[in-house]
């Protein structure tokens, strides 16, 4: 199951306002920062700059090139500890957060594929949704590295969640993936639901799986044979959810107005 921190969340993101990425300050960067220098002298009132204060002219050509990518939309965030995963467009940066008020990234990866959709850590692993799902080892959070890829996944999946030795991945069915062998992750299992998979979570031995208009319970206590126990109908298509005791509470909203005709469902 995912772990995640909304305090650190809210303060990553602040922070990548501020620092996008490539900027972020390393460890060595924060003890070595400048004292703040003297305020410059403001001009009395009504008097301009003089010509020389300008380094370019009018005449001078200002030419700007693409020349590539850092950072993107922060579309998902997993943490673990104080390590903290979060997807940057195509690149996955994890950050130490011991500090929240002072994030530091400690390394990043670049990912080949579309953007990341999701992500997840579970143990010294963390685990990406492109078009594929890329297995990530961050024993040595300062150099991660790509051991293992699935590529059988939905291309239009937009979340998954692990839970021990599974990878249990949403689209038009639930599939579950053994990454026991994270070089080489096996499809194990598949579960065909009511309607395209929008959110699953997984607790114990059982998943929970919003589709469009209902919530479906799943026994996955045996991977390669998952089996429906109880199943839920929604007045709108399932968001997200959580789990807290023996309730879900589930988001929703209608498929025609949008969030217009977004609600909150306790089952």
């Amino acid at each position: 199951m995912k772990h995640r921190s909304i305090m650190a969340v809210a303060v990553v993101i602040g922070l990548l306002v501020i620092f996008p990425h490539g900027a972020l300050p390393t460890e060595a960067q924060t003890k070595a920062l400048p004292e703040a220098s003297e305020p410059a002298t403001s001009l009395p009132s009504g008097v301009a700059p003089s010509a020389s204060t300008h380094s370019a002219q009018p005449s001078d050509p200002i030419i700007v090139e693409y020349a590539g990518q850092i950072g993107g939309p922060t579309n998902a965030v997993a943490l673990s500890g104080s390590t903290l995963v979060l997807a940057s467009g195509p690149s996955l940066l994890v950050l130490d957060v011991s500090d929240p008020t002072h994030p530091i990234e400690l390394g990043h990866l670049d990912l080949l594929g579309s953007m990341i959709r999701d992500v997840a850590i579970e143990g010294d692993v963390a685990y990406a949704l492109t078009d594929r799902v890329t297995i990530v080892d961050l024993s040595d959070p300062a150099r991660p590295r790509e051991i293992g890829t699935y590529l059988g996944s939905d291309p239009d999946a937009q979340t998954f969640d692990v839970s021990g030795d599974f990878v249990y991945l949403s689209g038009a069915t639930m599939s579950i993936v053994d990454v026991s062998d994270p070089e080489h992750p096996i499809l194990t299992g598949t579960y065909s639901t009511s309607g395209r998979v929008n959110t699953i979570q997984v607790e114990g031995e059982n998943a929970y799986i919003l589709s469009y208009r209902s919530l479906e319970v799943v026994d996955v206590s045996e991977p390669s044979r998952p089996a429906l126990i109880g199943t839920s109908e929604l007045n709108s298509s399932g968001v997200d959810i959580a789990l807290e005791g023996p309730f879900a509470y589930v988001t929703s909203k209608d498929a025609i107005i949008g969030d217009l005709g977004s609600t909150l469902c306790v089952i």
